[in-house]
């Protein structure tokens, strides 16, 4: 303390040496203090309590936006490193100071979206690695586990599922590949199961495997098919075929039942597994198709 080092040694003046950063903040020698730090943050660059001090200082001596730079810096840090709640924490300091400056809050508003995806994420990872016993997914590796996750993690239904739904759907899910040419699934067929690609290219077809024969549309990663066989009890609308090496999780029956059982809200994730509504606009594309030759 400041006290016990002035009265050190049984009086006298302090030697100027013996002065902690912290002790020239209280005792508002704010200059000297400030070049302490900068010479702090000039050694280590990710010194970020240096850099937080550094900006209480700026603030201090009426410099506000000197100090919103330092927040901003401290910010992205803490978000690089997954520490969204302080980078949040560092922008809100900074946009208290500048409240004109309306890139704060927009800042602020992606790394909330930041942070709600890496809590999916987190859950997400646990649900697959929870997957039944057996499952493809016991092969796979902590960083392909990730990777599964970085190319599902822009698509529209890990955005729409909160976190704990997200995590009941992976739980239930198994990983299946298919090879160029593979037929995946058969127009008029009955298997029960749902695919969430991850990598590849689909096409749905009206019959047979060969690439442009009654081509209906493709399909890529995040698209959803097969709610009509799983959900519904409706065979398959289309025929699929894997025209580019294809991996896609994959929703069966049982793992459906795994993933509703004690879950407090079924009706948001069979929503969400309905949402895209794929296997309606084939059949509707295979409807039309056939019109023609059942009018003549």
């Amino acid at each position: 303390m400041v006290f016990k080092k002035i009265f050190r040694g049984g009086g006298g003046d302090p030697r100027e040496e013996e002065y902690s950063i912290e002790d020239l903040i209280v005792l508002e020698r704010y200059e000297e203090a400030e070049q302490r730090l900068q010479e702090k943050v000039k050694k280590n660059l990710r010194d970020l309590y240096s850099h937080l001090r550094l900006a209480e200082v700026h603030v201090a001596t009426g410099r506000a936006l000197k100090a919103v730079d330092e927040y901003s810096y401290v910010a992205d840090c803490y978000a690089e490193d997954g520490f969204y709640d302080k980078a949040i924490a560092a922008l809100s300091r900074a946009a208290k100071l500048a409240p004109l400056e309306e890139g704060l809050p927009k800042r602020i508003a992606r790394l909330q979206v930041q942070k709600q995806l890496e809590h999916s994420r987190s859950f997400f990872i646990d649900g697959l690695v929870g997957a039944a016993t057996g499952s493809a997914l016991e092969r796979l590796s902590p960083v392909e586990l990730q990777l599964v996750w970085k190319r599902l993690a822009p698509t529209a239904i890990v955005q729409r599922l909160p976190p704990e739904q997200l995590k009941r759907f992976a739980s239930g899910l198994d990983l299946r590949s298919f090879e160029t040419g593979r037929t995946i699934a058969v127009r008029g067929g009955t298997d029960r199961l749902l695919l969430l690609l991850v990598s590849g290219l689909v096409e749905a077809v009206m019959e047979g495997s060969e690439a442009g024969k009654g081509s209906l549309r493709t399909f890529t990663t995040g698209d959803l098919l097969g709610e009509w066989p799983l959900l519904e009890q409706r065979p398959w609308p289309a025929t699929l075929v894997a025209r580019e090496p294809v991996t896609a999780l994959v929703l069966t029956r049982p793992g459906l039942e795994k993933a509703l059982h004690g879950n407090p809200d079924p009706r948001a994730l069979l929503d969400a597994l309905r949402s895209q509504r794929n296997d309606q606009e084939l059949a509707l594309m295979v409807r039309r198709l056939l019109r023609p030759s059942e009018e003549t």
